[in-house]
């Protein structure tokens, strides 16, 4: 998978847990250290880049409150799509899977998709693509996407025929809506936030150097996740099983 960003960073991290008695410049001034700090100074491109095709294109779960607390049992449920918001709603309360068997997880070694610097312009600010996170003027928020792990169903323990009769329950009409769940994939979203502040060595915190702008925060940062899933139309599920 590609990884992109619409940043070039050009100096990762410069200095951390700095020993007083030191000096850093920034932005042409020097800082005497005497705190712990983190500094990573980045020069900004284009901020209406995309983010991977591959990414966007994918099928987002909205609202995963109706699978308890395990995403994983999400594959072998039916969703129902609805065009005017996009969105995805789950049509079951359980996988349909033979024997009730479970979907079958895996760890996703290398699925970095994203890293890097966004700010207010960049064009997926805010998005659900990105959890909603948002930075405003004035702010920066560093946020990395990775793929975490997937979960699916076997082929040979797809049970078309309890499908068959679950989709019976649903409008002819809206049939044509109805989706299956092959597999899921988790993705962990990792962000942090910088507000445009001063660069004080004598206190504890983490701060960017932006288009000469910098850029600081004293938080450690937070994770979303978000679920995708790989659909398959109900109707071309039941042409393919030969019935």
């Amino acid at each position: 998978m590609k990884k992109s960003g619409l940043i070039t960073l050009i100096a990762a991290i410069v200095c951390c847990s700095f020993i007083a008695g030191k000096n850093l410049l920034v932005d042409g001034a020097k800082f005497r250290l005497s705190g712990s700090v983190k500094i990573n100074n980045h020069f900004s491109g284009d901020t209406t880049e995309a983010l991977p095709k591959a990414y966007v294109k994918r099928k987002f779960l909205n609202d995963i409150s109706g699978v308890g607390n395990d995403v994983f049992n999400i594959p072998g449920n039916i969703v129902s799509y609805n065009a005017k918001d996009t969105s995805y709603t789950l049509r079951t309360l359980h996988g349909i899977i033979k024997g009730n068997k479970k979907p079958v997880s895996m760890a996703i070694s290398d699925g970095l998709i994203y890293n890097n610097i966004i700010t207010s312009k960049t064009s997926f600010n805010g998005s659900y693509l990105i959890g909603g996170l948002s930075a405003k003027p004035g702010e920066a928020l560093e946020i990395s996407i990775q793929d975490e792990s997937i979960s699916s169903v076997q082929d040979s323990l797809i049970d078309i025929e309890k499908i068959k009769a679950a989709a019976a329950a649903v409008p002819e009409t809206e049939r044509q809506n109805l989706y299956f769940v092959k597999s899921v994939t988790v993705t962990g979203i990792t962000s942090k936030l910088y507000t445009q502040a001063k660069f004080d060595a004598t206190k504890n915190g983490f701060y960017l150097v932006l288009n000469g702008k910098t850029y600081g925060t004293t938080k450690k940062g937070s994770k979303y996740m978000l679920i995708s899933m790989y659909l398959v139309p109900l109707a071309d599920l039941f042409s393919s099983s030969g019935k």
